[in-house]
């Protein structure tokens, strides 16, 4: 609960310098933290009186989405299978360009089949028979190696390719 939500008639009072500021009405906490442009933020609810802190709210939201995040910005298999998808959709677009009208026709192709191929979903937009042998190869290994650890996909996990 937040601001003029916490309806209790006493709360312990947390400044935001994490000082105890002692026991008060809650109309008096929520004054004291509209005094300093901050918002009154209820931290522990059962506790008897509830427990409340002065914090700027907007940046406590942002700090805990930034930490929860964090964990799959460090993740070695995420970024070894981005990596993986994103190399081999570029080489397989360099390899098929001369087939397609431009650039983005063969980005869009490649992109589109190598997702489907790491994927195991099956499906084609195009007929691999007539690209040449190297993007072949590509999507083949792709197929042998491009799973996620938690994935249904049939191919070796990007996690076990790191362990090696």
């Amino acid at each position: 609960m937040i601001n003029e939500q916490i309806r209790d008639k006493e709360v312990r009072l947390i400044g935001e310098d994490g000082e105890q500021l002692g026991i008060m009405s809650a109309k008096d906490a929520f004054k004291l933290a509209r005094d300093a442009e901050l918002d009154l933020v209820k931290i522990a609810p059962t506790a008897k009186p509830p427990v409340c802190k002065i914090i700027d709210y907007g940046k406590y939201k942002y700090e805990m989405l930034r930490k929860e995040k964090e964990p799959i910005r460090q993740n070695e298999e995420l970024w070894f299978y981005l990596i993986l998808v994103g190399g081999a959709t570029v080489l397989i677009t360099v390899v098929i360009l001369p087939q397609y009208h431009g650039f983005f026709a063969a980005l869009r192709t490649a992109f589109f089949q190598v997702n489907a191929i790491v994927s195991t979903t099956g499906f084609a937009t195009a007929d691999f028979n007539l690209w040449p042998l190297l993007a072949r190869a590509l999507l083949l290994l792709l197929l042998c190696f491009g799973a996620c650890a938690g994935s249904t996909a049939g191919g070796l996990k990007c996690a076990r390719i790191l362990l090696l």
